[in-house]
């Protein structure tokens, strides 16, 4: 047999090998997937017959957000203080591990928690229209945000990491005379966020029967779920890394709730996804 009509032979073999186990795995996903969805609508159906009704295209993937850690950058927090004070700001760092800025237009301090605060003078960011720059001010910072509310002079806003809401990571300004005086963060991203490969997501079909496992557990009763959005959750120790969890707000017709998508936990929140009572 000559070589080229050989050499032809294991090609056409391997083709057809690779095309056969190309087929395999299309089939094993489709399967897998329509295992998935069959179960996902048995979860719903068991929530109906409870009395709660979900329409299945407000249910997200339960597996799309990872759960991610951060660790303190002093790097990232001087960069920031100076886009905020200007050059020549001097810096002081105390044994609470809290880092203070200070110059001529102000102070800057953050903490090990991931919280920050700053004072500002003069008219150096203006509020004319305080919501859009307020936006625009973060966003200068390299802070994604969105606008929640107003309480008076101060504009509530929440920290986003890839278009994805952190509930747990708030900032508010201070608006005063026209400019804005003061910014406060009860927590900000540290650093950059990293997977963490010790903590697993639960699936979308569990996570609906923990739904319903803790409105039963809270003793808590309603009839529908109007919204899911996803999001994350941050906690922060105060030398360890910040861990941010993927978590569900669940918005429903007599109140709003927070489920952790790793242990399953469910806690009331207020409607911009702060824990309730």
């Amino acid at each position: 047999m000559e070589t080229s009509r050989l050499k032809n032979i294991v090609l056409l073999i391997l083709v057809f090998t690779n095309l056969f186990l190309l087929f395999f795995a299309v089939q094993r996903q489709y399967q897998e997937t329509n295992l998935q969805g069959r179960a996902m609508e048995d979860a719903i159906r068991v929530l109906a017959a409870k009395g709660i009704a979900v329409e299945r295209s407000e249910v997200p993937d339960a597996s799309a957000l990872l759960p991610l850690t951060t660790t303190r950058d002093p790097e990232q927090e001087k960069a920031l203080a100076e886009q905020l004070l200007g050059e020549g700001m001097e810096t002081r760092t105390t044994q609470a591990e809290v880092s203070r800025y200070s110059s001529d237009r102000g102070t800057v301090q953050f903490h090990s928690n991931g919280a920050f605060y700053g004072e500002f003078t003069g008219e150096i960011f203006p509020a004319g229209n305080p919501q859009e720059d307020g936006l625009a001010m973060l966003e200068e910072l390299g802070i994604q945000a969105e606008f929640l509310a107003r309480e008076g002079d101060v504009y509530l806003f929440r920290q986003l990491w890839q278009e994805v809401p952190l509930f747990s990571q708030q900032l508010s300004l201070t608006g005063e005379g026209g400019s804005f005086v003061a910014l406060t963060a009860r927590q900000q991203l540290p650093g950059e966020p990293l997977p963490d490969p010790t903590r697993k997501t639960i699936s979308t079909t569990t996570a609906l029967m923990q739904f319903l496992n803790g409105i039963t557990t809270l003793g808590d009763v309603c009839s529908r779920v109007d919204r899911v959005q996803p999001g994350y959750v941050g906690t922060a120790s105060l030398s360890g890394p910040m861990v941010l969890t993927p978590v569900w707000s669940v918005t429903t017709d007599t109140g709003a709730y927070q489920l952790d998508l790793v242990t399953g936990e469910l806690t009331r929140t207020s409607l911009n996804g702060a824990e309730g009572t």
